[in-house]
């Protein structure tokens, strides 16, 4: 396969404390990354001709809003 016609992310900010509340820990490769650092992984990806579309999961409008800013959100 040369390209994925669509990637999509479940990304959840909260997840921090979804990991507080089950009493285990955030996995440390999730601790630092920001919302914007995670979809400029996908646009590079896009760009290289890896992946043609970008969708997310699990925002708030907020959060959609933010992503938007920063690449173009195919689906949600």
């Amino acid at each position: 396969m040369d390209q994925i016609d669509l990637y999509v992310s479940e990304w959840c900010p909260t997840s921090a404390y979804i990991y507080a509340l089950t009493g285990t820990t955030l996995p440390a490769h999730l601790r630092d990354v920001s919302l914007e650092d995670g979809v400029v992984a996908f646009k590079e990806l896009q760009d290289a001709g890896k992946i043609k579309h970008i969708g997310v999961s699990e925002l708030d409008v907020e959060e959609i809003k933010r992503a938007s800013k920063v690449v173009k959100v195919d689906v949600l």
